[in-house]
């Protein structure tokens, strides 16, 4: 029994009533007098702060004597280790809570195990409790569970299965969880670009939202007139949200709002709205507004304030937005002609590594360089490097509807693959539980002799079109992943994808922009392994595992690349084209009452204008190559390794003009053998595995006209999804 005299801190009233209780025994008074006494002290002690004898005392309550008061009690224990991040013991305390009990209280903390157990990334036994509540005869604890599972959908990639949850959730059986729902189906349509479509979703539930929704709902709303360009509307309804209802909608409604105003050129009036909130508000948003101040005030040429508005930035309130901003600090002070600022830079970015490697590795040997710069050749280097993440970053795919059209002409991408692999990604295996990953393959088995090459010949000069395999290099190694904008094409088909040699007889595959990553996640171009470190005491390439790095990768899952498009170029007369659609596809994918034409020129326009910005890319990253090589040629030699490293990126990206009609898109991961994440198929293929669930991300699959046979297995194996199966338009004579 419980020492009364230990617990110091109780007052006396307290004490003396906790005394009296204490005296009634289950021998004297039987098991339910028993247990409403041990479950008063139990909560009194809790109401006091005494944590460890309350779980003790309500510990004592067997079910046997009180089944009600057992209930109780466990669901505080519960909640209490919860609290404390015992994660294991609440969970183990709520199991005990049995249907019999409450099938209310049952639904509740089954649920609450659900989340712990995603906690737990045990994301398969957390549908399975979710699933079981939905055999209950509790319509509240279903519309939760349909909720929860939609979640658990979508944060894996299962959109059409999410949605589906979600749309079972009925107005009548639960208003709240309603437009929680509606909200998810509408954000993913807003997502996919059916902007007109969650429009009209967010519109009807705003009529029925409950007050604490409703600047949610307002801001979805938002958004959604943002992204069709029609920022009047947006603002309307951005400006109507109100501090006292949602703290952090209200704080993310005045930085889109800040967005508006800088975008229209009324740069103070931005600032106005991101000062509008602090940090007790919303860290996170205070995170996102501060790294958008000192971009505004660079603009106004207040360096200083801008350096202060990224310092202000803690890590633990938004890692994501720290780790940008110190790549700011030190992009902005690498600029500086003082060496002590120039070491504030080299700081910055050294920190900055461990979520950009590729800028941060080659910014840290420019700062070495400049502090000890006697010829001037770092200020050379320094905007090599820059123009090369200029150069990709105009390349890499942007899948957030830059050009305000309902449906994203780049939204979706295609691969080609056999019929053997299709169905490795597509089914599961019994061995492993799961189908097997997408991959990202080695280089060495492509089909262009000139990958790899043509960079080097465009920056110097060279016109001749012979090429040889590039040096294996066993140090630093390319992994990479194709797609194309050419969904349905003959070409691909015959060229790959065959089984047994024989041409058009693979699939295509066509994924939603989901499957990548997206432009803006991180905003940099670090393509390296995570856990590569680049300089070695040799100044060679190796892998090593960062056991001082404060970040664990490996537990991040992150799990998306992002895509970026090839550029093809005819070495003789350096003609240059980038990986783009087709006119045909527009007319593929519009009817005529869509004006194709119309959508097509617009599409038209805006590769025309991005080819424009890379070309000339491409021609002042020529000259400042060829400045260092011929003014400061002995530098050159010196620094060959570093200028190899900068342009390391590109080098994968340009491809010969002879394949243009591929119109391709890669993803790229590099590193070293070395990194445990590098596999194989002994004799066959070096590759690493891509995360992303294959199934849950397709769109729709193609069927090359020699495989139409494989329709009705691909039908079994896709019956559960809204994957659409098509047989390929081209006409094709089997022989």
């Amino acid at each position: 029994m419980m020492d009364i005299d230990d617990l110091k801190d109780l007052d006396k009233e307290i004490r003396k009533e906790i005394e009296g209780l204490q005296r009634v025994t289950r021998e004297q008074y039987g098991g339910k007098k028993f247990a409403q006494t041990q479950y008063i002290i139990g909560k009194t002690l809790l109401l006091n702060g005494e944590i460890g004898e309350a779980i003790n005392t309500l510990e004592n309550i067997q079910r046997l004597d009180d089944s009600v008061c057992y209930v109780l009690a466990q669901m505080h224990i519960g909640e209490i280790l919860y609290n404390k991040n015992d994660f294991d013991g609440a969970q183990q305390s709520w199991s005990k809570i049995q249907k019999e009990d409450s099938l209310k209280l049952y639904g509740i903390f089954q649920t609450k195990i659900s989340d712990i157990l995603v906690r737990k990334n045990k994301t398969n036994d957390a549908l399975l409790v979710l699933k079981n509540i939905l055999e209950l005869d509790d319509i509240e604890n279903c519309s939760r569970a349909q909720l929860k599972i939609g979640y658990i959908l979508k944060d894996t990639g299962n959109y059409e299965e999410a949605v589906s949850y979600w749309s079972k959730i009925k107005k009548k059986d639960n208003a709240i969880y309603y437009v929680l729902s509606q909200l998810e189906i509408g954000e993913i349509l807003r997502v996919e670009g059916e902007l007109d479509k969650a429009l009209n979703i967010f519109r009807e539930i705003y009529k029925s939202s409950s007050e604490n929704l409703e600047s949610l709902v307002r801001f979805r709303i938002g958004q959604v007139y943002i992204e069709k360009g029609d920022t009047r509307e947006a603002s309307k309804f951005l400006e109507d949200i109100e501090r006292s209802q949602d703290l952090y909608v209200y704080a993310m409604a005045k930085i889109e709002i800040g967005k508006i105003l800088k975008e229209s050129g009324n740069i103070d009036g931005a600032l106005d709205a991101w000062y509008d909130f602090k940090k007790e508000d919303n860290n996170k948003a205070y995170s996102v507004a501060r790294l958008l101040i000192g971009d505004a005030l660079v603009e106004k040429n207040s360096i200083d304030e801008a350096l202060e508005a990224w310092r202000s930035i803690d890590q633990v309130d938004s890692l994501a937005e720290y780790m940008k901003c110190q790549m700011k600090i030190g992009t902005t002070l690498i600029d500086n002609e003082e060496k002590n600022e120039i070491m504030k830079a080299k700081s910055a970015f050294e920190v900055a590594s461990e979520y950009y490697p590729y800028e941060s590795s080659r910014y840290i040997k420019i700062c070495n360089l400049l502090v000890n710069d006697k010829e001037g050749v770092g200020r050379f280097l320094l905007k090599l490097l820059r123009q090369t993440i200029e150069t990709i970053d105009l390349l890499t795919l942007d899948f957030n509807n830059s050009m305000n059209v309902s449906k994203y002409p780049e939204r979706k991408l295609a691969h080609y693959t056999s019929t053997f692999t299709m169905d490795k990604l597509l089914n599961i295996e019994n061995e492993k539980g799961k189908a097997s990953s997408f991959r990202l393959n080695t280089v060495s088995n492509f089909n262009d002799p000139s990958e790899g090459h043509l960079l080097n010949s465009y920056l110097n000069d060279i016109k001749e079109g012979k090429f040889y395999a590039p040096d294996f290099d066993k140090k630093f190694h390319a992994f990479v992943s194709c797609f194309t904008f050419n969904h349905d094409s003959l070409n691909q088909f015959r060229l790959y994808g065959k089984e047994n040699n024989k041409e058009a007889s693979g699939v295509s595959f066509v994924f939603k922009k989901e499957f990548f990553q997206s432009k803006s996640l991180l905003g940099g171009i670090s393509l390296l392994s995570p856990t590569t470190n680049i300089q070695t005491p040799n100044g060679g390439f190796e892998i090593i595992e960062d056991n001082q790095s404060h970040i664990d990768f490996k537990n991040m899952h992150v799990d998306r690349y992002p895509v970026i498009r090839c550029i093809y170029i005819e070495p003789v007369s350096e003609y240059v084209q980038l990986a783009q659609r087709n006119q045909l596809t527009f007319y593929r994918e519009f009817e005529a009452e869509e004006n194709p034409e119309e959508k097509w020129k617009i599409y038209e326009k805006m590769i025309d204008d991005k080819t424009k910005k890379v070309v000339e890319s491409l021609k002042t990253l020529r000259t400042t190559y060829r400045t260092i090589k011929d003014k400061y040629s002995g530098s050159f030699e010196t620094n060959s390794i570093l200028i190899d490293e900068i342009l390391l990126p590109l080098k994968y990206l340009i491809k010969h003009s002879a394949f243009q009609e591929e119109q391709e898109c890669r993803m790229i991961h590099i590193t070293s053998l070395k990194d445990p994440k590098v596999k194989m198929d002994f004799g066959k293929f070096l590759y690493v595995e891509y995360e992303a669930n294959v199934k849950a991300h397709l769109d729709k699959i193609y069927i090359a006209p020699a495989a139409t046979q494989y329709q009705p297995y691909l039908a079994k194996l896709l019956c559960n999804t809204d994957v659409k199966i098509e047989l390929s338009n081209n006409p094709y004579r089997q022989t």
